[in-house]
């Protein structure tokens, strides 16, 4: 069975970390590689998918229960499937879709 997947993407440049931090507080979702710009978004609240190559995920992953790391087999991002990463943003939008449910109660 086949998913098909429905998300705008964006590419953005030149902004300062100022606004880009008040981007990814909009986002629903940020897959991203592993770089600066994940710890950015995990700063600010934004559900994220950082895919590791080289760099061991234990120990980089931005902190916060809103991140999910998938690390490619032997430090190779290419290893990292569509598929793998599909399933992390599934299982972690339906995560935060239920604590944000929890939070509101409050």
């Amino acid at each position: 069975m086949q998913k098909h997947i429905h998300a705008s993407v964006h590419v953005i440049a030149g902004l300062n970390l100022r606004r880009l931090a008040a981007i990814f507080s909009q986002l629903n979702l940020l897959i991203c590689n592993d770089t600066g710009t994940t710890h950015l978004a995990a700063a600010v609240g934004t559900p994220l998918v950082a895919i590791f190559g080289p760099t061991d995920a234990r120990q980089w992953k931005p902190l916060g229960k809103n991140c999910v790391a998938v690390q490619g087999q032997n430090g190779v991002c290419d290893t990292v499937s569509v598929q793998e990463v599909i399933l992390a943003a599934e299982r972690l939008l339906q995560e935060t879709s239920f604590l944000n449910k929890i939070c509101k109660l409050d």
